[in-house]
């Protein structure tokens, strides 16, 4: 157990558990929760506690950063979005809506896992999304604030990844294949002359040779050499796992 006290006196205490005590834990907990807070003086009510439970990621996979790395040295990024247990359309809805906003280029969609709503009969899932036009650091976070089929862990994670960039998984995850691809968002019979990033253009069509071809007229020079491709660790969310 480590306990770690802050300068505004608040503490934090984390805990390296099994299944079997996690979930102990958490049944014992809310026990005393809901006892501490009925017998709290309600005029007095000075201290909040938060508990926060996750799985410790595990699983090493591989993935496509977004950052680009211009030759003068300023560093931009292509916006990716990554959507779980969303309808697929209200996602495509967003992606146009962002596309007309920000003036991007199209956006490619794959899927992570998908099944049809019984009751809609609309396709729902998990789902990746990218738009390969060039854009600032800050701009992406604008254009990430105006959609809410974001997991919102997602946005702060180049915040705390060591290279500040998103990542967007492309390799296998403990037997779950690659994204499958799903569609393109956007007219293929127009040309687009944003700025965009020719790495990941080469990177997206190299793994996914049948993907339909995006007209872009301003492709930056770099090549796929320059593409960041990182492995890191998740927590594996395969349905009737043991632990």
């Amino acid at each position: 157990m480590k306990i770690k006290k802050h300068e505004n006196s608040n503490i934090t205490i984390s805990l390296n558990v099994d299944k079997t005590r996690h979930d102990k834990f958490l049944k014992e907990l809310k026990k005393i929760g809901q006892e501490a807070e009925f017998n709290s003086n309600p005029n007095n009510l000075n201290y909040f506690i938060s508990n926060h439970f996750q799985k410790i990621p595990y699983v090493a996979v591989g993935g496509m950063c977004s950052r680009v790395i211009e030759d003068s040295g300023e560093i931009l990024e292509v916006l990716f979005l990554d959507v779980d247990n969303k309808l697929r359309w209200i996602l495509e809805s967003e992606c146009k809506f962002l596309m007309k906003e920000y003036n991007l280029s199209p956006f490619y969609i794959w899927t992570t896992f998908e099944e049809i709503d019984k009751k809609s009969g609309e396709p729902y899932g998990n789902y990746h999304a990218i738009s390969i036009t060039k854009c600032p650091y800050k701009k992406i976070l604008e254009m990430q604030s105006k959609v809410h089929t974001l997991d919102p862990a997602y946005s702060v994670i180049p915040k705390i990844f060591k290279y500040g960039t998103w990542v967007l998984r492309q390799s296998n995850k403990k037997g779950r294949p690659n994204p499958k691809f799903v569609k393109i968002i956007g007219d293929l019979k127009k040309i687009y002359p944003q700025n965009c990033s020719n790495a990941h253009k080469v990177f997206i069509e190299g793994v996914y040779p049948k993907i339909p071809k995006i007209k872009y007229t301003n492709l930056d020079k770099h090549k796929v050499d320059k593409l960041f491709l990182t492995s890191y660790h998740t927590a594996s969310n395969i349905k009737g796992e043991k632990n």
